[in-house]
């Protein structure tokens, strides 16, 4: 009896972490729509796509033909991946925005729409600033980069929100 193959869940509309958010835009620039189109157009295996996306913290050294390979698809040095692909890593606003506001949404155990509304923010905003369709202001910015430092924040933040509605 032949065995049953795996249904893989892979979410490219919503990344959960840094190294899948840069993966999903640059997929956008390809027109990969599927994790099949992703996998051919790469040459990367279905599992290590399926690691970028579900599992970051096993993007690590151990794989390092494939991290090489996704690093000269996102045209970084393969440290960047690994930092990306870090759970426990900071990402830096400096280093890039969309990334940035992703971690520290991912840190406060936020969706994208939460983020919106807690932040102000149209319904879907969030999502466009995380794709790179969009630039972030710079309260935006000032605001998470306060959260990041101290996330007990959040509460009263929210609290706030509420009040004005």
């Amino acid at each position: 009896m032949p065995q049953k193959r795996k249904k893989l869940n892979v979410d490219f509309t919503a990344p959960q972490n840094p190294l899948a958010v840069r993966v999903t835009r640059q997929m956008a620039k390809d027109k990969c729509k599927t994790l099949t189109e992703f996998v051919k157009f790469t040459g990367l295996t279905t599992a290590f796509v399926v690691d970028v996306f579900n599992n970051p913290a096993n993007v690590n050294p151990k794989h390092k033909i494939s991290s090489e390979r996704l690093a000269r698809y996102l045209n970084v040095p393969v440290d960047q991946i690994y930092s990306w692909a870090g759970s426990n890593q900071h990402v830096d606003v400096n280093d890039d925005k969309a990334a940035y506001c992703a971690y520290v949404r991912n840190k406060l155990h936020l969706n994208r729409q939460e983020a919106s509304l807690t932040f102000g923010l149209g319904k879907s905003a969030f999502g466009s600033i995380e794709l790179g369709q969009r630039e972030p202001s710079l309260t935006l910015l000032m605001l998470l980069s306060i959260l990041d430092k101290h996330p007990k924040l959040l509460d009263e933040l929210k609290l706030f929100a509420q009040q004005l509605d």
